[in-house]
């Protein structure tokens, strides 16, 4: 074999090695950065629902403005994280002097990432602004709120003159 040709063959293999090796690197990274946020993503939705705390100041700050009144809140069945996220709204509520009625496990309504309120069809007609103003409180404290309940969902009938809170799923994002 030619010498010469040998040389030439293994001066290139010199220059084209470490190519090879940013390209390989560079993949890698890459790579790691995706299984990275894929990772973080999955342990995100294993975090509970809960409230900030600037999500609880802002909420109790929108909350003093409105009349107090009665409040019941329902979570999905079986579901522990909704139930936690029901008892820290809940506290935000008794805070500026809403009378609590309950908290239960009764819902069948999914509502993923959001709450919605509700209130007895026969409930008076002031209720029902204050219906829409709770539900705009939550939403400038950055809880999700609003859509409607499917019928006969909350495990029983809705009492009169009470606000409910329907606490839907954690938001699951993978």
């Amino acid at each position: 074999m030619n010498v010469e040709l040998l040389n030439r063959w293994l001066s290139w293999a010199a220059i084209a090695l470490p190519l090879l090796t940013v390209v390989a690197s560079a993949g890698a990274l890459y790579t790691r950065s995706i299984l990275n946020a894929r990772a973080a993503a999955e342990l995100d939705a294993l975090k509970p629902w809960r409230l900030s705390a600037d999500q609880r100041t802002k909420l109790t700050e929108e909350l003093r403005l409105l009349p107090a009144g009665r409040v019941v809140f329902s979570h999905r069945l079986m579901d522990g994280d909704g139930r936690d996220f029901a008892e820290e709204l809940a506290a935000a509520f008794e805070a500026v002097g809403w009378s609590l009625g309950g908290i239960g496990g009764s819902s069948l309504n999914d509502l993923p990432g959001r709450v919605t309120v509700a209130i007895a069809a026969e409930s008076a007609e002031s209720l029902l602004q204050t219906t829409d103003r709770v539900c705009d409180a939550m939403n400038k404290a950055g809880v999700s709120c609003g859509g409607d309940l499917q019928p006969n969902s909350l495990g029983g009938p809705l009492e009169r003159d009470t606000l409910y809170v329907v606490i839907g799923r954690k938001p699951r994002r993978l």
